[in-house]
């Protein structure tokens, strides 16, 4: 769904997507819980985002009352903001006691029924309800493929820009910008073996260096036209 509206200098663009997407392939470093039957595998894809949303406001500033007409004129605002729901979590179960000889990396725990997998008092350490699951009683978990959902993701960008005339077929434009204005942290998925390390708590976010997810960053730049 898509939404545009222009009016008085400013622009409105608003865009919408929900989508469900179901398969049965694996990722590179994954592996089916039981190979021989694969279509046990069949569930929410490694992609599946339910939904994602965009919107971007641009405003071109009026004429600004002033003596300097270099200064006065030029002045734009825009701003982004991009969001989605969580990705997938695919819960796993790993024997310690060598007991067993199943792939630990593939086996899933067993879901207790009627046990709301995510935590009621959901915070980034504690997304995940431990009473949901337990040790597979035979030999592959009951849990679904990607039965969780990691946390949501929403980041706002912001940039103001002047541009100015210099001659007839001379332009200079100075621009500033700051992504995630807000710094809000966007938590990545979190720890998915159930008897494993950080089980339910996230430690890093989505981007830890630069782009999208990371903390607030801003960056300047200019150019000339001609």
């Amino acid at each position: 769904m898509s939404v545009r509206a222009n009016t008085h200098g400013l622009s409105l663009n608003a865009n919408y997507n929900w989508s469900h997407e179901f398969d049965d392939n694996l990722g590179l470093f994954e592996a089916y819980q039981n190979p021989n039957d694969i279509k046990a595998d069949w569930s929410p894809g490694d992609i599946d985002i339910r939904s994602t949303f965009a919107i971007g406001v641009v405003y071109n500033a009026p004429r600004i009352p002033i003596r300097f007409t270099r200064l006065a004129t030029g002045w734009q605002v825009s701003t982004i903001t991009q969001g989605r729901t969580g990705a997938p979590v695919n819960f796993g179960y790993s024997f310690t006691d060598g007991t067993t000889d199943y792939a630990a990396a593939s086996l899933r725990p067993d879901c207790v029924p009627g046990v709301q997998w995510r935590a009621t008092n959901w915070s980034h350490s504690n997304q995940v309800n431990p009473a949901a699951f337990k040790k597979p009683a035979l030999a592959w978990g009951t849990c679904p493929r990607n039965y969780g959902r990691g946390p949501n993701y929403i980041q706002p960008d912001l940039a103001l820009v002047k541009n100015t005339k210099l001659t007839e077929h001379l332009n200079w434009e100075f621009r500033g910008e700051v992504f995630n204005f807000p710094n809000h942290p966007n938590f990545s998925n979190p720890g998915s073996s159930v008897n494993g390390y950080a089980f339910g708590a996230s430690y890093s976010t989505v981007g830890n260096l630069i782009g999208q997810g990371t903390s607030r960053q801003l960056q300047f730049s200019t150019k000339l036209t001609f």
